[in-house]
Formats: structure tokens, sequence, C-alpha cells
């Protein structure tokens, strides 16, 4: 789930220091489950919550480009009229 949170992270397009920050706390995350096979309620819950918001904010994403698209081709389609 670690590496699922980290590739949504990085399709979400945050600034570098934003991702650099979440990336580190990933990392700790990671090397506790290593070290000792577990995670806290408010690990879990904070996990859980990133994920939540990268996927959002990749869907939100994605309708910001879909009415971008739709406003260019009005562009070109009234630019043709003319």
């Amino acid at each position: 789930k670690l590496n699922m949170i980290k590739r949504r992270l990085d399709e979400c397009n945050y600034t570098t220091g934003y991702k650099n920050g979440k990336l580190w706390f990933l990392d700790s995350i990671e090397r506790q489950v290593y070290k000792r096979g577990s995670l806290s309620i408010k690990q879990r819950k904070a996990l859980n919550k990133m994920y939540t918001q990268f996927t959002k904010k990749i869907e939100k994403n994605k309708k910001l480009e879909k009415k971008i698209e739709k406003m260019k081709k009005n562009l070109d389609f009234n630019e043709n009229m003319l």
C-alpha cells in the first residue's frame, strides 16, 4: 500500500518541497514496518488520509484537464468561424 500511495503522490503534481516532505514521512513509515512489523492506529489513519487526499487531487486534476481541453476546442471552433 505504501508504494501505491507513493505513485499517487507522484501523479498529483504537488510542489517538490511538499512531495519531499510526504516522501520522507512515507519512508519513515516503511522503515518502521520493516523494523517492527506493524504500525500504530494513528499512522494507519494518516496513510488512509493521504491516500484519500491524493486520489481526490488526481480526480480534480483530470476534471480540470478535461475542462481545459473543452475550452481549447471551443476556442479553435470560434477562431475557425472568423
